[in-house]
Formats: C-alpha cells, sequence, structure tokens
C-alpha cells in the first residue's frame, strides 16, 4: 500500500525554530516528527511512501537513511519551487495508480487507518478527509457532513464567526488516483483551498471520517508542546544507559542517554534526557520535558515539560516552563523563560532576563542581563551595531548587497508585533518588488520601528539606509510612503545591477 507524506513547507508558524530545520526534523522524544509518522504508517502495512520535500530537503533525506535496510520503500520528491498540498501530489502521479493514504508532515497521531480505509471503500467516494472535533476551528478547515458522512460544507481557517462546527479537516486523506485528474499540473494548487470547494462545486462525492484517538498538528508551539507530551506519554519503564545517576530520586518512566551525569537531582518521568548530558544538584526536571544530548543544567533549576535541543547551557536557579529551547543556547543564571516561548539557536539570554509567555527570540541573538523579553525579538534589530560602511561600492560589494539570502538573514513582513503576513524577501531585489504588493500597514509598522533601515545596513548599504532614514524622518503614510520606498530601492538596485554589469 503507498501513502504520501507532504514534507516541503517552511513551518512558518515555528520561526525561529524553523528557521534552522525543517518542521518534518523536530525533535519529538528521541527522533525527530518525520520518523513517528514513517512509523506509524508502516504500523498499517504501508510499505511504498512518497515523501515531497523542498525547504532544507538534505537534512529530511539523511535523517531518513537510517529506515533503507526495513522493509519500505521511501520515495523523494523534490520542487523546485512550492506546489501546494495538491500541487505536490499532482507531481508524484506516476507513482500513484490505486487507492493512497496522504498525510501532512506535520501531523502526529494514532487515528486507525484501516477503520478509514474501510469507511472509505464502503461509501466509495473520491476523497475521506479523518475528521475531529477540536476548541479552536477556526485554525484549521471547519467541515460539516449529513447523516451518511457526505461532506456538506467546507470553509478553510473561517474567522471565529463563521465557524458553522467544531469539527475540522486533520490533513490526513485516503484519495482515488482519478482525484489527480482535477488538480493542475506544476501550479501551487492546495486541496483545502482549492480542490475540496472546487469538488463541493461540482456535487463530487466527499465524505468524512469521525475519527477517534489522537491527532495533533505540530506547526505551533502549542501543538508541537503537546505533541511531545503526548510522545512522551507511551514512555515505559526506567530506561538508563550507561549513565551516571548519583543521590537522585527518579519517579516514573524515563530514558537516559550514555555518558550522561544526574548528581543529586528529582526526575519526574515521562521525561527523556540525552547522551553526555550534566544535570547538576537541587535541580528539578518535572514531567514531560525533553533534553537532547551534550546538555548542561546548572545547580537549582526547575525545568517544567520543556524541550531543549542540543548543545545548551542552562544556568543555576533558572525556571523554564513549557518553553522550547533550541541548540547551542546558552541560559543565563536566574531567568525565566514563559509558556510556549521559542529560543532560538545560539542565542545568550543575560543573568535575570525574564522571557514572557509566547515570545520568540531570533536565533544569535544576545538578550542584556535583567532584560524583560515580551513578544518576539529578530535579528535585523540587531544588526545596525555590526556593519560597516565601505568605502566604494564595487562589483563585489554590489553582488553581496543584492546577493539571495539564507532564511534565517531574509526580511519577514509584519504588521504588527508577532504578526506575520507571509511575505518574505532573500534579497534586495525581491525586497523592491515586495513594496509594491504588502499592505501600507505594514510598511508603516516596519518604518516606525526602523527595521528596513537596519536590514539594509546589515546588507551593507549605508547609503541606502540612510536614505530610508531621511524618509522616515519625513513622515510619510499610507500610499505615499509606499512610493518613496519603492522608488528609492528601485533606483538603488538599478545603479547596483549597472556597477555589476560594467
Amino acid at each position: 500500500m503507498k501513502a504520501v507524506i507532504l514534507a516541503g513547507g517552511y513551518g512558518t508558524r515555528l520561526w525561529p525554530l524553523t528557521l534552522i530545520r525543517p518542521k518534518p526534523m523536530l525533535l519529538l522524544g528521541v527522533k525527530p516528527a518525520i520518523c513517528h509518522i514513517i512509523e506509524y504508517l508502516l504500523s498499517y502495512g504501508f510499505n511504498e511512501i512518497i515523501i515531497t520535500i523542498n525547504y532544507m530537503k538534505d537534512k529530511i533525506v539523511g535523517c531518513l537513511k537510517s529506515y533503507q535496510d526495513l522493509d519500505v520503500k521511501l520515495i523523494y520528491s523534490d520542487e523546485s519551487s512550492p506546489l501546494g498540498t495538491a500541487g505536490s501530489v499532482k507531481n508524484v502521479a506516476n507513482y500513484l495508480d490505486d487507492t493512497f493514504v496522504l498525510i501532512q508532515g506535520d501531523n502526529i497521531t494514532n487515528i486507525d487507518l484501516m477503520k478509514m480505509l474501510d469507511f472509505h471503500k464502503k461509501k466509495k467516494g473520491i476523497v475521506t478527509i479523518a475528521l475531529k472535533e477540536v476548541n479552536k476551528p477556526y485554525l484549521f478547515g471547519v467541515v460539516k457532513t449529513n447523516f451518511d458522512g457526505q461532506i456538506i460544507l467546507f470553509k478553510e481557517k473561517p474567522n471565529i464567526k463563521e465557524c458553522f462546527s467544531n469539527t475540522i479537516n486533520t490533513g490526513i486523506y485516503i484519495l482515488e488516483p482519478k482525484i489527480l485528474d482535477y488538480i493542475p499540473c506544476e501550479k501551487e494548487y492546495d486541496f483545502a483551498k482549492d480542490l475540496f470547494p472546487q469538488l463541493l462545486s461540482e456535487n463530487k462525492r466527499l465524505y468524512g471520517f469521525e475519527a477517534e484517538g489522537f491527532w495533533v498538528d505540530i506547526g505551533s508551539p502549542e501543538g508541537y508542546l503537546e505533541a511531545s507530551n503526548w510522545v512522551l506519554s507511551r514512555l515505559k519503564g526506567k530506561n538508563i544507559l550507561n549513565a551516571e545517576v548519583r543521590n537522585s530520586t527518579i519517579k516514573g518512566p524515563v530514558f537516559i542517554g550514555k555518558d550522561t551525569i544526574i548528581d543529586d537531582v528529582i526526575i519526574y518521568g515521562p521525561t527523556v534526557i540525552g547522551e553526555r548530558c550534566k544535570i547538576k544538584k537541587d535541580t528539578i526536571i518535572n514531567s514531560y520535558s525533553v533534553i537532547e544530548s551534550d546538555v548542561e543544567v546548572s545547580i537549582n533549576t526547575n525545568i517544567k515539560a520543556s524541550i531543549i535541543y542540543k548543545d545548551a547551557q542552562i544556568g543555576s536557579r533558572s525556571q523554564l516552563s513549557n518553553c522550547i529551547i533550541d541548540e547551542g543556547c546558552n541560559v543565563g543564571d536566574n531567568v525565566i523563560i514563559g509558556s510556549n516561548s521559542i529560543i532560538g539557536a545560539r542565542c545568550e539570554i543575560g543573568n535575570f532576563a525574564s522571557v514572557c509567555n509566547d515570545s520568540r527570540v531570533w536565533p544569535e541573538i544576545k538578550v542584556e542581563p535583567k532584560s524583560i523579553v515580551k513578544g518576539f525579538v529578530k535579528h535585523l534589530e540587531e544588526f545596525h551595531k555590526t556593519v560597516c560602511k565601505p568605502k566604494i561600492i564595487d562589483k563585489e560589494i554590489a553582488r553581496r548587497i543584492l546577493g539571495r539570502l539564507p532564511p534565517d538573514k531574509a526580511f519577514y513582513f509584519f504588521k504588527g508585533v508577532g504578526d506575520f503576513i507571509g511575505q518574505v524577501a532573500f534579497s534586495l531585489d525581491e525586497f523592491c518588488n515586495l513594496l509594491n504588493v504588502v499592505s501600507t500597514e505594514s510598511i508603516e509598522f516596519h518604518i516606525n520601528r526602523k527595521d528596513f533601515e537596519n536590514w539594509i545596513k546589515f546588507l551593507g548599504d549605508i547609503e541606502l539606509a540612510n536614505s530610508i532614514k531621511e524618509i522616515e524622518e519625513k513622515k510619510f503614510r499610507g500610499e505615499s510612503l509606499r512610493k518613496e520606498l519603492h522608488d528609492l530601492v528601485e533606483k538603488r538596485c538599478k545603479e547596483l545591477h549597472k556597477v555589476i554589469d560594467q
């Protein structure tokens, strides 16, 4: 039997975690999320799995090499550009000659696929969608079915007032190959936004399977932490692999990796601690915590239901609660980090700092001691402190200014703190083009914070940054602001391209 895993997305809702890894590579217990998904499919006999990849694809392929010796065929479909959920499936149509299952790369579940498949065959529709009831249906596609399970209404991510039900589309589908005939080739096309509304308008039979069991979308901090807790809840017994545990109390199921040293610590399971960690005296590791390898936790610290990635250092007398600490972070002494917060890779959090609930700190940012972090702290706020003004714009400098940037250095357009609008500029040329299409609300938000000026300084174009500063001081608003900025950046791009072409 065949299955498709959609694993090519950018995972923007989980930035900054997904700035250095694709979402399917998020750690759940002792292994990445995509490993849990593959093992879930294997448990139902799916032995040919097609994985659509795009963003940071090499990390996914490298991770899954360990499955080469198992009785499963993994096929990778590399998309040169995002095709949407339905477009990704159309792209692998040559593999899909029979009924198949599709699952998103951010779904962690134990929904019974055999029951769902039996339901699908009985109803003889072309699509069956696994449905679940949730508390916040407006975050998903809302579905209404009739007495026979046939879908009669479907609305993708409605506003709260438009929600006609608490039943949502989980992103797990059983599909007939003829569904591919309705999907255009080589075009970005989505199941929920495009295909399902089209099929309903044509009176095609789509069915909803009311699924039992656990399901969560790990694409948000809350969902990720919930999935982690569920994976840990399945942990059994005490598995301590050549670790050195001294004068410590362990209650409940735990996994502790080899060469880890636990000294006068209280650990409540279910908890996972990786290899070569050092957990020092009077620390409490509470239930549902995951500590990856090579992490050091100093004395008298309290960790509750948090995920700490590899190579992190946690200072003494700190409190971490329901948060995520990315790899290589250095968290100081007496630090408090609140629920659903994310600290990006290789950050430094100074002594006595406090990170409020639902906050995020972008990678490699230094938070000064005694600071209070609330909302998002992004990398571009730090850039202007480190750049130098070039003496002359030559070809090499022009190429560097115009060069394409990796995701962690690109410019992300917001319209408020934490309110990302889905537009990203990976180069100065793209930035120029996006100034024509993003909302004036977003432009005004960034101009007031000096975000444009700071990012341009990071690119190395001090002259352009100074010109943008002059626009800031003139207090333009609305479309006048858009035109001034766009014309200025467009002129500069042309100048830089001319330098390169000389």
